[in-house]
């Protein structure tokens, strides 16, 4: 089945983050007979890519470092209105800064569900629509991330 991805640096930033988030703490040695959570790593991957979706859906296209949010262009202070075009070092960091942001609030979730003791084991079968109430929070989170990182310079 294919995904649709409407910004490829949201989806993989939520998708690594909530895989990360249902991971940590766990022990992962490469052993199955050891692992804590043998055999569920697929199982873990489906319910990350059906949150990735949910969370990629209701962010907005464009947004502040995103790929379709790359600057074109800002009036600085002290340029007298001249438009200055970020360069492509700036769009970089501008999206890596959204990335990991993205990621923190994605893995903070699922981390804090693993600490309150919600297996993600319950999420198995459940499609991105479940996760709309949780990525409208997340994306509500975001928003007021961004803006702070825009104010301050970090994103562009």
């Amino acid at each position: 089945m294919a995904l649709k991805v409407n910004n490829p640096i949201v989806f993989n930033a939520a998708f690594a983050g909530s895989l990360a988030g249902q991971l940590a703490g766990s022990a992962l040695t490469g052993i199955a007979s050891t692992d804590q959570v043998a055999g569920t790593y697929g199982a873990a991957a489906g319910i990350a890519s059906n949150f990735a979706q949910a969370l990629d859906a209701v962010v907005p296209q464009g947004s502040p470092g995103s790929i379709t949010g790359v600057s074109t262009g800002a009036s600085l202070p002290g340029t007298g209105g001249t438009t200055v075009v970020a360069s492509a070092g700036v769009n970089a960091a501008s999206q890596q800064a959204y990335n990991s942001a993205v990621f923190g609030l994605a893995f903070a979730y699922w981390y804090q569900r693993k600490s309150a003791n919600i297996q993600a084991s319950g999420d198995a079968g459940l499609s991105p629509t479940d996760y709309a109430y949780v990525a409208a929070s997340i994306a509500a989170q975001l928003a007021e991330v961004t803006t702070a990182l825009t104010a301050d310079g970090t994103l562009v």
